[in-house]
């Protein structure tokens, strides 16, 4: 946690400086929302502002960061993630773009969260959630048994449980299903029903 919290810390303060817009999504969104578990990067997804990507490039290097230039630069006009490796531990972060409408709806709805006493954003209940869904994609073929060998499945189970009246159902139904994966919605939702609903 101290690795998290101190490029945390880092990032933070080269977003602030620059003034970028910023939303922390998938693994450490889904902890900060739901239960501690270990992750080795941090998926952020920046505003499209080539000249302030440019200044958070340079204040990287600046703060510890192996940035590889040419590298990021051919991911980012790809429309992929860049890796972007710490000095100081075995973590990254992988930044992505937002040039998407998804991507530009969660970057628009970021919230402020507190994490030990860092203040970051980080993409809103139901966006986490639908990313969750998103990521695993079709579980038709996982037995119920290996639910829980699976991060996405026990970060779902885990933010949904710690936030459960919080989440819009009927939102989150809606744009599972124009994803064509109602099947996975339901399925988890039946395991926590059947399995951990107290």
């Amino acid at each position: 946690m101290a690795e998290i919290k101190d490029i945390l810390v880092r990032i933070g303060e080269i977003f602030d400086e620059i003034n970028l817009n910023y939303v922390i999504v998938d693994g450490l969104a889904a902890i900060i929302r739901g239960k501690p578990r270990t992750t080795m990067d941090i998926d952020v997804i920046i505003e499209d502002n080539e000249p302030k990507i440019n200044l958070l490039l340079g204040k990287l290097k600046t703060r510890d960061f192996d940035v590889l230039d040419e590298q990021i630069k051919l991911a980012f006009q790809s429309g992929v993630n860049a890796s972007i490796f710490d000095e100081l531990s075995p973590m990254r972060l992988d930044v992505k773009i937002a040039r998407k409408p998804i991507d530009i709806a969660v970057l628009n709805s970021a919230e402020s969260h507190d994490y030990f006493g860092v203040t970051v954003k980080i993409a809103s209940l139901n966006f986490i959630l639908l990313g969750k869904i998103w990521f695993l994609g079709d579980i038709s073929d996982v037995a119920e048994t290996e639910f829980l060998e699976y991060n996405d499945i026990k970060d779902f189970i885990n933010v949904y449980l710690e936030n459960e009246e919080q989440v819009d159902m009927f939102w989150l139904e809606n744009e599972v299903e124009k994803l064509k994966l109602s099947s996975t919605l339901a399925r988890i939702l039946e395991y926590i029903k059947e399995n951990l609903d107290f």
